[in-house]
């Protein structure tokens, strides 16, 4: 009886033990994914910008869809009123830029301003 006693006790910590550094270890990898999201939101940037020319609806998708295809593109919104949208586009700096997120609306045809 007493060595099962002992059998018991020793596989108790061996498995508390185990509970413990797998609830430290979760704790270290949420850590590290809230470093991660701080990480990426230092990395990325928001612009503003108008694009004219926009006479549609069918404009707006169309200038969104080529904004959201650059790479490192995060998000879009836009709002229209009349031919003049005002374009809102958070992106990753290390992956592109302003310069390539507007040229991907002037190659559509549709005019950009600050």
């Amino acid at each position: 009886m007493k060595k099962a006693k002992t059998l018991f006790f020793g596989l108790f910590q061996l498995l508390s033990s185990f509970v413990v550094s797998a609830c430290g270890n979760e704790n270290a990898d949420s850590n590290a994914q809230r470093t991660q999201e701080s990480q990426t939101k230092v990395d990325t940037e928001m612009t503003t910008f108008k694009v004219t020319g926009m006479t549609c609806a069918s404009c707006s998708f169309v200038v969104k869809s080529a904004i959201e295809n650059v790479k490192g593109v995060q998000a879009v919104t836009i709002d229209t009123k009349g031919s003049v949208g005002t374009v809102q586009v958070e992106f990753k700096k290390n992956a592109t830029n302003i310069e390539s997120i507007k040229q991907s609306v002037t190659d559509l045809g549709y005019g950009v301003e600050n």
